[in-house]
This record gives C-alpha cells, structure tokens and sequence, in this order.
C-alpha cells in the first residue's frame, strides 16, 4: 500500500509525476510561497519555518491516510471481516492501479485551477465519499462498498498529485530538502493511524464509527487547508517531450537487468502481504488485535526499517543490495512458520515485527536503487517510471494471490511466495554491479 535532493527512506517523499523535472518555475525568485521564511542553501538543513514544517506534515498526513483507508482498512481488514472470498480479496490489489496510472491525468491537476484549490477539493470529496462508505459498511452491503473504494482510489490518487504539486512549488529546492525526513514521517504516520488507530476502533465500536472518525479527520484537513495553506498559481507546460524522458531512461548501462530485478525484487512481498489480513483473522486474532500488532506494531516498525534501510544503503549500495534482498526473502519463511505451526500471540506479534523491520529496510534500499537509475535532469519522471514498473508487479502478485490460497492454503501459498522472490535475490549481485557506476 507511496524534492530536489530526496529522502531514500520511502517512495512517498520523492517528486510524483506532474512535478517539474528542471528548476522549480513556480517559485518566487527568493523564498517561494513561504515568503518569511529565509531559504535554505545547503541540502539537509534545517526547516525555515515552524510555517513550512506545519503544513508540510498536515498536507502529507492527508496523503498518506487516504491511501491506508483504500489499502489497508477497507480492502485487507473490513473485507476480511466480511467474509470476502480469497480470490476476491487478492483481486483489491487492483486498487492500485489508480496511483499507477495518475500520470495520465496529472498534467490536468498541473494546468487546471491551483493545487491548493485541487486539494480542498478533493480532501472534501474523499471525507464525503468515506462518510457514505460508513453509512455502507453498517449495512453490510459489499458491491456498493467496491464501486465506492474504486471511486475513493481515483480520487485519492489526485489527491497525491495535488500535495505533491503545492510542495514542489511552494518551496525552494533547499527547503524540499530539509523538510523531506519530516514529509515521510507524516505520511508514516497516518498510515499508523489508518491500520492501526482505525481498525482498532472498528474492533471495538464498528466499522461504521471507525469510517465516520477517518472523514471527520479528511474533512477537518481540508477545511483547515483552506484557511492555513497560502495560494499558489496554475502549473506551465514541461518543456521537454515524454518520449525524450522515457528514452533516456532506457539508455542506462544495464537497464535490462534493471528492470528485471525491478519487476521481481518485491514481487515475493506483495504476494504475502496481500494475504496477511486473513491469516492473522485465520490464527484467532480479532479486528482489534490485528489493528495493534500488525497496523500499529508493524506500522512502527516499518518506519524504524525504511530509517535504518535509508542510512545503509546510502553508505554503499553495491556492498548491501544483495545482503538485504537474501534476508527480505528469508523473511517471507517466517509466514511459512506462522501458517504452519500455528504459534502463540507473542511469537506471532515477533513475527510481524521482525517481517515489518526487514520490509522497511528492503523498500528504502529499492528506492535508493531505482534513483541510481535516475538522471539528474529528469529524476522526477524517471522515478515515477521505475516506481510503476515495480507496481506492476506488486498487482499482478496481490491478484494471483487469493487464487493461489483458495487451492493450496496458506503454508503453500507463503513457499510460493519465497520462491517469486528468489529471482530477485539472484539479480542482486548483476545489478550490484552497475549501481556502483550509476
């Protein structure tokens, strides 16, 4: 279920498609739309002001917990609940699709009205649709639940390209770089509230009362970013064609190895994410209990993972990608342990913790991996592009996944699991190789 000098810790902290691939043309010529704030010169100093830093971490809480409540709360917990089908619940990886395919629509957000306009707007319409959605999930009814997470996912995903629009032209390319660590701490931690916060008050009061906090928070947001954030002005057109982006992407030493190990590195993950939800239900574990060791716990141990992946590989990429494609692979056995031996709650919660750290880990070395693929000049759009391809793999694994369980069971479909992600611990040491010249 994601700046000019960007934070490798999580794909959520890197430019989306829409933002500006050269200099940043909507800022001031000094100090961008944070006009009190002095700018920052050096990468990696601190915010100018406490101004910048709180809208940074509201606007980034509001993009990261729509994305939990299409992803995580509904599609995995409110559906395991429900009784859906495996192959039902494998095919919600379709779902993604929607943060996939933005750029076909983001040049739109970029050119029509403001972002900050943009982002009222669509905060206020995810707050109304997740209230319907409430008003749903008390009376049980599962088709009109999926049309309206679709819509939810469509509407989300702009969402996205509008928060990432205002920050690219809010800000100065130094202050994208000092507040980057505090952008994905926000995002972080909404998912945290959405996984964790949410399901555990759906386990203990209702869905319907869980879903009606999750719009009260969205539509406080917005409301709150209509007074507070300052206005910006409508995006311009890009200078340079797509065609001359994507070539250049594909003229890189190695792309092919690149882009095979793209498509398998998380492929293993992805299919036992997918299916985590109902495993955790299957050994005894209630809506509250998953909603504290796996959206809270996990959560949390996550973010130490993608801080921790971060300082690593940025310590020597070549040295650490094959270590840590060999234990990411590893972890996916423990699931195998969990499906098969059936153990206690606490080895269940050390299982979730130490497969939550090691994925945190594997998704900050990928994302420090993809940007050695990148360019200086088209950075933004060559890590869109290598992000899609990747999640092009990560769907097609979450709806193969429920179909795979509903025939084999779970100690089976865990194995094969593993076994989808020992490609990719082969191409580690080829690509090794290039991302030391990269």
């Amino acid at each position: 279920m994601t700046a000019a000098c960007p934070d490798m810790t999580d794909p959520k902290s890197l430019p989306r498609t829409g933002a500006s691939d050269g200099p940043n043309p909507y800022a001031p010529p000094a100090q961008g739309l944070d006009s009190d704030s002095a700018p920052s010169s050096v990468a990696g100093q601190a915010p100018s002001t406490p101004r910048a830093l709180g809208w940074v971490l509201s606007t980034y809480f509001a993009e990261g917990l729509p994305y939990s409540l299409v992803h995580q709360v509904i599609a995995q917990q409110y559906f395991t609940d429900k009784g859906l089908p495996f192959e039902a619940l494998g095919m919600t990886a379709l779902l993604h699709l929607p943060w996939n395919a933005k750029f076909l629509w983001s040049p739109l957000v970029d050119r029509i009205a403001t972002a900050k306009r943009w982002l009222v707007g669509v905060q206020l319409t995810l707050s109304v649709l997740l209230f319907l959605a409430s008003m749903i999930a008390e009376q049980g009814a599962l088709m009109p639940m999926v049309f309206l997470l679709t819509a939810m996912a469509f509407v989300a995903a702009t969402n996205d390209i509008a928060i990432d629009a205002y920050y690219m032209r809010a800000l100065e390319k130094g202050q994208q770089a000092s507040l980057t660590g505090f952008r994905v701490m926000a995002y972080r931690a909404a998912l945290l509230a959405g996984n964790g916060g949410l399901v555990m008050i759906a386990g203990t009061w209702g869905w319907g009362n869980a879903l009606r906090v999750g719009a009260l928070i969205l539509a406080a947001e917005a409301v709150g970013h209509a007074f507070l954030l300052r206005s910006d002005a409508p995006g311009e057109a890009r200078g340079l064609p797509l065609w001359n982006t994507v070539s250049s992407f594909f003229a890189r030493p190695g792309i092919l190895w690149a882009l095979a190990f793209i498509l398998t590195f998380k492929a293993g993950d992805a299919m036992m994410f997918a299916m985590n939800a109902p495993l955790l239900k299957d050994l005894g574990l209630g809506t509250t209990e998953r909603g504290f060791y796996y959206g809270t716990l996990g959560t949390a141990a996550s973010i130490a993972g993608s801080l921790l992946g971060g300082l690593i590989a940025t310590r020597g990429l070549s040295r650490v990608l094959t270590p840590v494609a060999i234990v990411q692979s590893l972890a996916i056995l423990l699931y195998v342990v969990l499906a098969a031996f059936r153990p206690s709650i606490p080895t269940i919660a050390a299982v979730i913790i130490a497969e939550q750290l090691v994925a945190g880990v594997g998704s900050s070395v990928f994302v420090v991996f993809i940007l050695r693929l990148c360019d200086g000049a088209h950075k933004a759009t060559h890590f869109a592009f290598g992000t899609a391809l990747m999640s092009v793999a990560v769907t097609l694994a979450g709806m193969a996944s429920g179909f795979i369980l509903s025939r084999v069971g779970f100690t089976n479909l865990f194995l094969i699991a593993f076994a989808i992600s020992i490609p990719g611990v082969l191409l580690a040491p080829i690509v090794s190789r290039y991302a030391k010249t990269a």
